[in-house]
């Protein structure tokens, strides 16, 4: 009894000199840790204040053209060399001018992404400044610097997304997010579907229909001919299967949709017999459109763009997950016979979140993206 007392007391004392150990590190990190916390305020402070300089020039060169900000952008007014404090110093120097204009003009409605993702110039600047910001290892003691060098790419795109909200906010504008899709305002199109017609695309047709005003119906001999109607303006609208569960994503309709370059608005599921699966059907059109759903507490929002990025979709991916999106499904596609380049194929859960700067920030980092739709799923 005595040696099995001996050994529960010696347990007890080495847990205790543990536990001590363990307060003594976390006693010694806390310098540390509020250092870090310091050099990361000043960043975000940096970047908001950088995002509100280049947005108020923005504003200022449209005040003088009486143009909505920034689709003609003049860089060269900015810096003569490739360097950010250039931009920065010239920035400065028209501040209190461009505080005063800061709401004179906003961006006319549908050439959001026709300046954000097409001006070169505008990036450039964007990106000067954003190189600009204070060194994360400034006036960092040794030790932690390699633990802030471990934490910099996720910290990298968290501070892009910040600077795309802080962008948005200095610029006066609440955009529709298809601002950020679609480089040009679309026309209304015609509610006439044209679809392959069987009992489960009736249904699907019956479920759409309840989602459009005065819906009219054609029929196609097959799907290449239902998404030639919309290709050709026959229809405004098309029905396809895109998924079959439990087989998944149906890879030949995918092709379909961007064969015929169009767009998901909106996506339905019906069930296929009685062992519990499922086809969704998708209704589509030649541009993009985000229909609002009947019984939307029904229905998830969802954001679908495919996007070449020769080094990895980590970035998005991070970057998503600090704007709070769900990502769904990833699929990748080669893109060169060698098998050294891919097309990522994103479907992002957006339901209830505000997604224009994660879109301000795809219009940013990567300008070619191709969105496929930004809809609702019913069921």
């Amino acid at each position: 009894m005595t040696g099995r007392t001996d050994r529960m007391d010696a347990a007890d004392r080495a847990s205790e000199r543990d536990r001590t150990d363990f307060e003594i590190v976390a006693e010694n990190l806390k310098p540390l840790e509020r250092k870090q916390i310091s050099v990361e305020t000043r960043r975000l402070a940096h970047i908001r204040e950088r995002a509100r300089l280049l947005a108020g020039e923005l504003n200022r060169q449209a005040a003088e053209r009486y143009e909505p900000p920034g689709f003609d952008f003049d860089a060269s007014r900015f810096y003569l060399n490739p360097e950010p404090r250039e931009a920065l110093s010239y920035l400065k120097t028209h501040d209190s001018e461009s505080e005063s204009r800061l709401s004179e003009k906003k961006p006319a409605e549908g050439q959001t992404r026709e300046f954000f993702a097409q001006s070169d110039a505008f990036r450039d600047v964007y990106n000067l400044l954003m190189a600009e910001a204070p060194d994360m290892e400034e006036d960092i003691p040794l030790p932690l610097c390699s633990y802030v060098h471990s934490q910099a790419e996720a910290s990298h795109n968290f501070e892009h997304l910040y600077m795309c909200e802080c962008l948005l906010e200095w610029l006066g504008r609440s955009p529709s997010p298809l601002e950020f899709l679609e480089r040009e305002t679309v026309p209304a199109v015609q509610s006439r579907i044209s679809y392959m017609q069987n009992y489960y695309s009736d249904e699907a047709y019956r479920i759409f229909s309840e989602n459009l005003r005065n819906p009219t119906v054609m029929y196609g001999d097959d799907f290449h001919s239902v998404c030639e109607d919309v290709f050709y303006g026959r229809a405004g609208y098309c029905i396809l299967p895109v998924e079959s569960l439990p087989e998944g994503r149906l890879s030949s309709f995918m092709r379909m949709i961007a064969r015929y370059e169009l767009k998901i608005v909106m996506i339905c599921t019906v069930p296929a017999g009685d062992n519990g699966d499922i086809t969704r059907f998708a209704l589509l059109k030649k541009n993009l459109e985000c229909l609002q759903p009947v019984r939307s507490h029904m229905a998830r929002n969802f954001l679908e763009f495919s996007v070449t990025l020769p080094d990895g979709p980590d970035g998005i991916l991070a970057a998503a997950r600090c704007a709070g999106l769900t990502l769904y499904k990833i699929d990748t596609i080669s893109v060169t016979y060698t098998d050294s380049e891919y097309a990522y194929h994103m479907l992002f859960d957006v339901t209830g979140k505000s997604i224009n700067p994660f879109l301000l920030y795809l219009c940013m980092t990567a300008p070619r993206f191709t969105p496929v739709g930004l809809y609702w799923q019913l069921g």
